[in-house]
């Protein structure tokens, strides 16, 4: 005989099973995505923000994301009313209920300590600059943001803390850069990391291909102080003298920081009321800092409510808005080696201390 009970009783059970079956897949496609996306924007915000800091020399603080969980919640309840007798002419009514919460929790850590500090105004080694290279990043790009200097040629090292008093030395380096760009596109230059068996050190070697344009490769011989060579080593440590020799020197993840916080825009009251240097060309007129960053990277400043709209990263900072331009590509880029530069070197930083971990929502 057919049961009414019988069909409450399977419709109750095809609406619980149904929805939680359907509830952990749907989630992972829904807030995977959101959490990603979320997790990156804050991250490009932090390191903007830390960027921001320097240029008015306030103290600056990284907080990782240890981990993200979240818990959900489903409860169902079903109803059921009617008159049941022996013919199908009766009614039955049926009510359901669901109620769906989700309570994600983020843990944050605080980096600080000895490990995270150390790695932080350590030189960059050559092997990670190499790596870089290889992948396609443009030499222009990593050797400015990089090198500190290479031979003689300096780039711009009183920039690489807070903001000088006066013009740095930077020109003869940025052309230095632009040619090796060139010649990287054309594929004219080769550069390989290698052991320097005398100092037990990691360096460079450059060479110039057989068909290179001579005239930016004799330029970039000129501007080093180098003679002809098959190839030229480029060193931290003076091994042997050689001819062929050149010495660098690396920044740090903290100076390039500070190099790339001098491109950062303020408005003209916050440079009334002395919240940050003003730099000086040696006759006394005020040095531009785009002479130095140039299309390396560009931060943006504007006051108002609201974020810009066609900015692709912001942070509002001592009541301005600090952004970097959505369709300015070589400032983006040049972020995105920055974030890339400072995940290699600061490595697995858990920090040593405090672990915040915050519920999000009721």
């Amino acid at each position: 005989m057919f049961s009414y009970k019988s069909l409450v009783v399977t419709l109750a059970l095809t609406l619980l099973t149904g929805c939680g079956s359907l509830v952990g897949p749907q989630n992972i496609r829904n807030e995977r995505q959101d959490f990603n996306v979320a997790l990156q924007q804050t991250n490009d915000e932090q390191m903007l923000l830390n960027l921001v800091r320097m240029k008015y020399r306030d103290t600056n603080m990284f907080l990782e994301v240890g981990a993200v969980a979240s818990q959900y919640t489903l409860t169902s309840n079903v109803t059921a009313s009617g008159s049941l007798k022996d013919n199908f002419s009766n009614s039955i009514g049926l009510g359901s209920k669901i109620e769906y919460q989700e309570k994600p929790t983020i843990s944050y850590t605080p980096l600080h300590g000895q490990s995270f500090i150390t790695r932080l105004i350590s030189q960059v080694p050559p092997q990670t600059i190499g790596m870089l290279y290889k992948s396609g990043w443009s030499g222009e790009r990593l050797f400015m943001l990089t090198m500190e200097k290479v031979g003689s040629v300096k780039n711009a090292p009183s920039a690489s803390g807070p903001t000088p008093k006066y013009a740095p030395d930077f020109k003869q380096f940025q052309r230095l850069s632009y040619l090796l760009r060139d010649l990287q596109l054309e594929g004219g230059v080769q550069l390989d990391v290698v052991e320097i068996p005398a100092t037990k050190t990691t360096g460079f070697t450059l060479r110039f291909n057989k068909d290179v344009d001579k005239t930016k490769s004799d330029e970039v011989r000129k501007i080093l102080g180098l003679g002809k060579a098959d190839y030229y080593v480029l060193a931290q440590v003076n091994s042997a003298k050689l001819e062929n020799e050149v010495l660098f020197e690396t920044r740090s993840i903290r100076e390039m920081l500070f190099y790339l916080s001098h491109a950062v825009e303020v408005p003209q009251s916050h440079i009334d009321k002395g919240l940050v240097t003003v730099t000086k060309n040696d006759d006394g007129t005020v040095f531009d800092w785009k002479e130095l960053s140039g299309d390396l990277l560009n931060v943006k400043s504007s006051k108002g409510p609201f974020p810009p709209q066609n900015a692709y990263v912001s942070v509002k900072y001592r009541d301005t808005w600090f952004y970097i331009e959505d369709n300015d590509l070589n400032s983006k880029s040049t972020f995105a080696l920055l974030i890339q530069l400072y995940d290699l070197q600061s490595g697995d930083s858990s920090g040593n201390g405090l672990v915040m971990t915050l519920p999000i929502g009721g």
